[in-house]
């Protein structure tokens, strides 16, 4: 069986998959060495420049076969290369992620014709400080500002994602609480927070006054204690669902001054 085929571009015989993963897998191990030294030297001293020459060597025997390589990094899961995982085996090297992470970088690519000098400037763009990553203008602008060419950044903001997650949790635990306070009669809102096709803004409820009867239809009404509404309401799927039953605790539980 062949396993290596030519690269009709280069001429080069290709290397299986697993020995190009093998490739990515050292590229990440000598790349974190690099970015621990970092710390330890300036970015000019010896001892630092030496240690880029493994993983430039590393990139480059895959690039000399591709046109480019991509690798990602996901919270939780580690790197991966394509959809490949990689350095599973080096857990420390998820440190470099992590600082990826902090700076909402998704993916970096690397392209043939990559220099031993992009490398130096990768480290130096993610070890930069914050307020020199802001004055260029983000982390992109900073690379680019070093000349290189053949290494850039795919960004998500996954810290704006956060934020938005760790809001909606807050909001939906204060809708819960203010629910089991009688007499709140909050019933706004939560609708923003539920999944499904149904999108836009959740309409405006008034507390309905005491003296107007609830609009429980009359089958509903002899059967259905409040409790059983409230989890209903909680657990609603749908928005009209969530709108009757949402109403209808309106008309139990009237606001008392103050409380909304």
């Amino acid at each position: 069986m062949i396993y290596n085929s030519v690269n009709m571009k280069t001429g080069i015989t290709s290397k299986p998959l697993e020995a190009r993963a093998d490739s990515i897998d050292n590229f990440l191990l000598d790349m974190h060495k690099v970015y621990k030294a970092s710390s330890l030297y300036p970015s000019n001293h010896p001892s630092l420049l030496a240690l880029y020459v493994n993983p430039f060597k590393d990139i480059s025997a895959v690039l000399d076969e591709t046109e480019q390589v991509v690798i990602r990094y996901k919270k939780g899961e580690g790197f991966f290369w394509g959809d490949t995982p990689v350095a599973r085996k080096t857990p420390a090297v998820r440190e470099i992620g992590e600082r990826l992470f902090q700076l909402r970088i998704q993916s970096v690519f690397f392209l043939r014709g990559l220099k031993l000098i992009d490398l130096r400037s990768l480290i130096e763009v993610i070890t930069a400080e914050q307020w020199a990553i802001d004055n260029a203008g983000g982390c992109d602008a900073l690379l680019q500002s070093k000349g290189v060419r053949c290494l850039w950044f795919n960004k998500i903001d996954y810290g704006k994602i956060l934020e938005m997650q760790e809001e909606v949790s807050e909001k939906a635990a204060d809708i819960e609480a203010a629910v089991e306070k009688e007499g709140t009669g909050y019933g706004g809102g939560i609708y923003d927070f539920l999944e499904g096709e149904e999108k836009g803004e959740a309409p405006v409820y008034e507390p309905v006054p005491q003296a107007v009867e609830s609009p429980l239809t009359t089958e509903e009404a002899p059967t259905e204690d409040t409790d059983e509404l409230i989890k209903r309401w909680r657990e609603a799927t749908s928005y009209p669902e969530f709108q009757k039953t949402g109403s209808t605790l309106m008309g139990r539980c009237p606001v008392k001054p103050g409380l909304r």
